[in-house]
């Protein structure tokens, strides 16, 4: 979606201001009145083997002058983002999504699109940031880079510098390309922190809304009675298709909502080990339930005698029935008072990070391709 005037011009145009050095504006150190200590929110960003692991998977043939031509993204505040970067933060994830769903399909493409999506706003929040960052006339002293460098060539290589550069060359990324990601990053960071710290203490009311809320954050142990149908999205039957299984696991979901015994149904269709027992799989534990995440976390979020939506794995597509939900009793409020002022604590400040970059996308120029 446009605001305000968007330019359309596609050569790629270079972010200015890029190469300044002093720290912060006139020794004050301030933004607004807000100071900015970049390195003492250095904890919020993510090691380097992981930024490495995701970054061996980039390794193409890509010249630099191919990648000027690559597309764009997006432009924010006449800054680029292009359709490489959007490649470049999901590969990893999108490697994942491979292993998952290793015959493709519209699952396999959904989760795509979706993840894209989602790397494209990441990336117009850091450009909004790194905006806003400039616009203050602030900028990152190279000492603080490379002290970020050092611990994370301390950590990577047990401070061998030449091993550490060995391995960006072997993820295809020079030391110029790598020390400019972690200088965003760790402007990003602190222009976050710096934007959230702030805010005022929870209240009695606010925690008390918070608790009643979210009390089943605040449970011993929960327990289900549960009852599922598997359907299995691939057959050796060449004839049988993920899609032509989805469509059956629809079709039992709309019988049992309009009346089917769930049990009968799973006896009939459900290709799991407990379909002869009409799919019952009794009393499940939480904290050890013998089914996957996705599976365990949407059987505790329903109420008893509900039905689920359909939900997906890589494997297969379940409808769940929960047939009796247990939830355990509330722990006594004096000993949950300090996580829960740290839990109010954490959303006021999701909430504070939410109302800034909302403001930073209505001051800005955003264009979306």
């Amino acid at each position: 979606m446009d605001k305000k005037t968007t330019p359309t011009a596609h050569p790629i145009p270079q972010r200015a201001g890029a190469a300044r050095t002093a720290l912060l504006p006139p020794a004050s150190g301030m933004v607004g009145k807000k100071q900015i200590s970049p390195m003492s929110r250095i904890h919020n960003i993510s090691g380097t083997a992981a930024l490495l692991a995701a970054l061996a998977l980039t390794i193409t043939s890509t010249t630099p002058a191919q990648e000027v031509y690559n597309g764009l993204a997006a432009v924010v505040n006449g800054n680029p983002v292009t359709q490489s970067e959007v490649r470049e933060l999901v590969r990893a994830q999108e490697f994942l999504l491979r292993r998952k769903y290793p015959a493709g399909g519209d699952s396999y493409d959904k989760e795509v699109a979706k993840l894209r999506d989602s790397a494209l706003d990441d990336l117009i929040d850091r450009e909004l940031i790194l905006s806003d960052f400039q616009s203050k006339g602030l900028a990152m002293k190279d000492q603080h880079v490379n002290i970020t460098l050092d611990q994370e060539i301390l950590e990577r290589t047990k401070g061998d510098r030449g091993e550490f550069l060995k391995q960006l060359a072997e993820a295809g990324i020079s030391l110029k390309k790598y020390k400019k990601i972690l200088r965003d990053r760790l402007i990003v960071s602190a222009m976050r922190a710096n934007e959230t710290r702030d805010v005022a203490p929870p209240t009695p009311a606010e925690r008390d809304a918070f608790f009643k809320k979210n009390s089943d954050l605040f449970r011993e142990k929960s327990f289900v009675k549960l009852s599922t149908i598997t359907i299995a999205k691939r057959m050796q039957d060449p004839s049988i298709t993920e899609a032509s299984q989805r469509k059956l696991i629809e079709e039992i979901r709309r019988r049992i909502l309009k009346g089917a015994n769930f049990a009968s149904e799973a006896k009939t269709y459900s290709q799991d080990s407990t379909s002869e027992q009409g799919g019952d799989r009794g009393w499940i534990d939480a904290d050890k339930s013998p089914l996957n995440g996705t599976v365990t976390n949407a059987a505790f979020a329903l109420k008893s005698g509900q039905v689920s939506g359909i939900i997906e794995d890589r494997n297969a597509f379940y409808l769940l029935k929960a047939d009796q939900v247990n939830k355990g009793k509330l722990k006594p409020r004096a000993e949950i008072e300090d996580e829960l002022n740290q839990r109010v604590i954490q959303m006021k400040r999701r909430e504070a990070n939410d109302a800034w970059m909302e403001k930073l996308r209505s001051d800005s120029r955003i264009k979306r391709y």
